[in-house]
């Protein structure tokens, strides 16, 4: 794993798994508490984190059970839900713009800057 990745985990663990469930003892935590947690982060959170937060736990939980501190895995039996919908506005250009442009890119006469610009 590259250190950019390790940051970012590293960084998702703390303002979310530890902060909301860290007090928690892993024998203690029930597949009901996974789910309420998830349930009740998914609006504050964009599409991907509730997944990249849910995997932490689970790969977490797993390094637990082989060393005998936990029976089971509480964060593999729940589903990660997904997360809110709205992010950042796509700066991709719409098929009628895209056209615009190409529609004005036949004019020789016109730099590229131009034609761009004018659509």
């Amino acid at each position: 794993m590259s250190a950019k990745t390790i940051n970012d985990y590293k960084s998702l663990a703390e303002s979310n798994l530890i902060l909301f469930i860290g007090a928690c003892k892993l024998k203690e935590l029930t597949v009901d508490n996974v789910d309420d947690w998830l349930e009740a982060r998914r609006d504050d959170l964009t599409m991907r984190t509730p997944q990249a937060i849910h995997s932490i736990l689970r790969r977490s939980i797993r390094r637990a059970q082989g060393r005998d501190k936990v029976m089971r895995n509480v964060a593999a039996l729940v589903d990660t839900p997904e997360g809110r919908k709205s992010g950042r506005p796509s700066k991709a250009m719409t098929l009628d713009q895209a056209t615009n442009v190409l529609e004005h890119a036949k004019d020789d006469s016109l730099p590229a800057y131009v034609a761009l610009s004018a659509s």
